[in-house]
């Protein structure tokens, strides 16, 4: 039967699904799948602009309630499920037994297209933030969808571990190849928490090959605008020597934040728009140098007083 409120374009539902016959998500939403923007389960997300393949289509289940929201040519009609009797062609990914993970209310989606070739008799795939698993999924046939709950670890830089059936970890280097649809190809990244949602990767590169990378990621400053102060965030895939510098405009270093070893990992350094004095410094534009032995990133802060 019809949900009584009108489907309201551009905005988020929450409708329990009231059919007891489990069927595939696109038999069970019939005309209104042309009208959705994405489609959330607790196991499952699906974001029809990827065009992910048709044997991803999930499946739906009596008496779950599932988050959709519409898209902005949806009509202001009532909702009702299609008896479609479809069935889904496969079933959610498992979460792994061996990399243990804490559910929260929010997760990312990441769909693994391919794992490397090193090996075929992977058993589970795991995401981690510092070494701590926030999602991990049984493999059963690729592509595989993992849920990161990413919650807490914004800008933080998400690695992967993959177990084969003998029980050996293999770890996969932070460079990633995603795909952006927009121009239908995939170039190499680094994921990083809360600007990783529904990405589509393919994980080919091993951890033992890191050198090859670059050593140095930065990957947010946060505030920008700032005032009083901001957070430069950056990760390095192995321990360095490292120095964080700031300067103003004319090019002049008015202080020196880190200069010294810093362990593999995401970092966090804090610039309070002092000088090397300790005095505040005038509103402007200035900007950080992050040096490493192999190579450098320079980034525009701007402080507003």
């Amino acid at each position: 039967m019809p949900y009584p409120n009108p489907i309201i374009p551009n905005t988020t539902s929450w409708i329990t699904y009231n059919l007891f016959n489990e069927q595939s998500l696109r038999g069970a939403l019939g005309i209104f799948y042309n009208f959705i923007d994405r489609i959330q389960g607790d196991a499952w997300d699906f974001y029809p602009p990827m065009l992910p393949p048709d044997y991803l289509d999930f499946p739906m289940e009596f008496g779950k309630t599932y988050l959709i929201r519409w898209g902005s040519v949806a009509p202001p009609i009532p909702f009702a499920w299609t008896n479609s009797r479809i069935r889904a062609l496969r079933s959610p990914a498992q979460p792994g037994d061996f990399f243990t993970y804490e559910n929260q209310g929010h997760y990312e989606s990441i769909f693994v297209m391919e794992l490397d070739s090193y090996m075929d008799d992977y058993a589970e795939l795991g995401a981690f933030i510092d070494d701590v698993c926030v999602g991990s999924v049984k493999v059963d046939e690729f592509p595989i969808q993992i849920l990161a709950y990413t919650e807490g670890y914004q800008d933080k830089v998400l690695t992967f571990k993959a177990l084969s059936s003998s029980g050996k970890v293999i770890d996969f280097a932070p460079m990633v190849m995603k795909y952006d649809h927009h121009i239908g190809s995939y170039h190499d990244s680094i994921l990083t928490a809360s600007k990783t949602d529904y990405a589509v990767i393919e994980l080919k590169v091993m951890a033992d090959k890191a050198k090859a990378m670059p050593v140095l990621q930065v990957h947010s400053v946060y505030p920008n605008p700032f005032n009083p102060s901001t957070n430069i965030n950056f990760y390095i895939t192995e321990q360095s020597p490292v120095k964080v510098e700031i300067y103003n405009i004319k090019g002049q270093r008015i202080d020196t934040l880190v200069d010294g070893t810093l362990q593999q990992g995401n970092h966090s350094v804090v610039w309070n728009g002092v000088d090397k004095d300790k005095k505040d410094v005038s509103s402007g534009i200035y900007f950080y140098r992050i040096t490493t032995n192999q190579g450098q990133s320079t980034g525009r802060m701007l402080l507003m007083k």
